[in-house]
């Protein structure tokens, strides 16, 4: 997350670039749970630690403001997950005090559940395992990725190319519920021919897609033997490639 985003946690980002020592951050992964299900399916969540629930820094300055352009990040990062819609809602409560028991992230989550019963939009059950979900991942074998937030969804896909190991159909979509009057369009497809172009992807998933041919280049090593992965930050690929095993032995 800090090496390949670092615009999205900069305190994490400097301790993997040795300029601050570990000790003097709060990294956000530390907060994040990792859940393996039966047949190769998973999921993450940072619930209540996240920056979508108020959980920002520096604290010293306004909490809203500071929310807000940390989802700023995400909208013009993604364009996906988080929408601009969803910050202008959280940029409502400015100048607004917090009530006695409650917090930034639950006022935020009120604010945008009663944007969206004015508008007649639905949105999921408002319960604390829904709600610790957004910034999380829902991960469906063999290939489709889900990150929630309110009523918007990214979703990643992935797909073969034939049969090379070394290329695929990967697909990125941003969906999002609409309002009672709101008439749905038809989707449009965006085809990109270069994933590096900041014209074509967006700064997050550009982040992303540019690890990959860097590691299928390590993967291709004649040193790389076998592969070691984290027993709790990965157990979501380890779970992931059982079931292929399974699935290859069946």
């Amino acid at each position: 997350m800090q090496a390949t985003h670092p615009q999205l946690e900069k305190a994490g980002s400097e301790v993997i670039y040795g300029n601050r020592s570990e000790a003097q951050v709060q990294f956000m992964h530390r907060n994040v749970e990792y859940e393996s299900y039966p047949r190769g399916h998973g999921r993450f969540y940072g619930g209540r630690k996240t920056p979508m629930h108020g959980n920002v820094q520096p604290l010293h300055q306004d909490p809203v403001e500071t929310m807000a352009a940390r989802l700023q990040l995400l909208v013009d990062g993604m364009d996906a997950e988080v929408l601009q819609g969803d910050v202008d809602v959280l940029l409502t409560l400015r100048g607004k005090p917090i009530p006695e028991g409650s917090s930034l992230g639950a006022e935020y989550v009120k604010a945008l559940y009663a944007h969206a019963a004015q508008q007649q939009r639905p949105m999921p059950k408002a319960t604390p395992e829904i709600l610790g979900m957004w910034g999380g991942e829902v991960f469906i074998f063999p290939n489709f990725m889900i990150l929630p937030h309110a009523g918007n969804a990214m979703m990643y896909r992935a797909r073969p190319l034939g049969s090379d190991p070394d290329q695929c159909i990967f697909e990125i979509y941003s969906t999002k519920t609409l309002a009672a009057a709101v008439r749905p369009q038809r989707a449009t497809i965006e085809h990109v021919t270069n994933p590096g172009d900041p014209q074509q992807v967006r700064l997050i998933p550009r982040q992303d897609l540019g690890n990959i041919p860097r590691i299928q280049k390590g993967l291709h090593s004649h040193a790389m033997r076998q592969t070691w992965l984290a027993s709790h930050h990965e157990k979501l690929i380890l779970n992931m490639h059982q079931e292929l095993d399974r699935y290859l032995k069946g």
